[in-house]
């Protein structure tokens, strides 16, 4: 007897209740929502004031996010990626959208306008803006890199945010159908970052990439948060 074997898609679409393998992140709201958790973090927490900063520095991603669209990369390097089972948008690697450096600004801007800027703060958004493109480009190369013992702490909030906000961007405008299976296990087949924690949504199925916001399910035992 003939049998046919099935690629993991067309498996999944003949499973109605298989998970999704990957969940493409939701402009419209996905920061927004995130703030309002934090804010209800904050409440009674010791160090409320920080989180309430992150809450500030989060609304700043929506709003961003709101009119801001990347440069998607040349269609034959997606399409290389997608031949060659690689991160279709990888966020190291690769040339990095130039306009991410005005998104940070814009952020800093957002942030103090929003208020209660303390000499700390103040002090911290003084030196990301009197930061030239190329010490930007380094931290954000380091930040990616996870190459921890070059990241300025104080700093590192805010570069991150706005890398977050270009590979949002980029990642709520794909399509599933459009992000390969990669070969390398733990890795985002979006931007080929590591997951940090476990999605809420998803339980013990599922992954969140902290620099793209998709979630890839995976099982427990290959993938750690």
């Amino acid at each position: 007897m003939t049998q046919r074997i099935l690629d993991p898609e067309q498996i999944r679409v003949q499973d109605p209740s298989a998970i999704p393998r990957i969940r493409l992140p939701e402009r419209a709201a996905h920061f927004r929502e995130r703030a309002a958790r934090l804010r209800k973090l904050a409440d009674g927490n010791p160090i409320g004031g920080y989180v309430r900063l992150m809450a500030a520095l989060v609304d700043a991603q929506q709003q961003a996010l709101e009119h801001f669209e990347a440069h998607m990369p040349p269609q034959e390097a997606i399409a290389g990626a997608q031949r060659h089972s690689m991160p279709i948008l990888p966020a190291l690697g690769a040339e990095r959208d130039p306009q991410w450096r005005a998104v940070l600004r814009r952020l800093a801007d957002r942030v103090e306008a929003a208020g209660a800027v303390t000499p700390a703060l103040a002090k911290v958004l003084d030196t990301l803006r009197a930061m030239s493109d190329a010490e930007l480009d380094a931290q954000a190369d380091a930040l990616l890199a996870q190459r921890h013992a070059e990241v300025a702490p104080a700093t590192a909030p805010f570069i991150m945010a706005a890398l977050q906000v270009v590979w949002t961007d980029l990642a709520s405008r794909l399509q599933e159908q459009d992000v390969p299976y990669v070969d390398a296990p733990g890795v985002c087949p979006v931007c080929g970052g590591r997951p940090w924690r476990a999605s809420c949504a998803w339980a013990a199925h599922c992954r969140a990439i902290d620099t793209c916001n998709a979630a890839c399910a995976a099982p427990r035992i290959t993938w750690c948060a």
